[in-house]
């Protein structure tokens, strides 16, 4: 999953606000199965 976003940054294909989004998303997933 990593990879494949830092691929994408590397062709200009996500913006830094978009990166930050979806790690904001991931974190609160991960937190949420933590939990769980």
């Amino acid at each position: 999953m990593h990879d494949s976003t830092l691929y994408s940054i590397g062709h200009g294909n996500k913006t830094i606000e978009k990166l930050i989004d979806e790690l904001k998303s991931f974190n609160i997933v991960s937190s949420k199965k933590s939990y769980r």
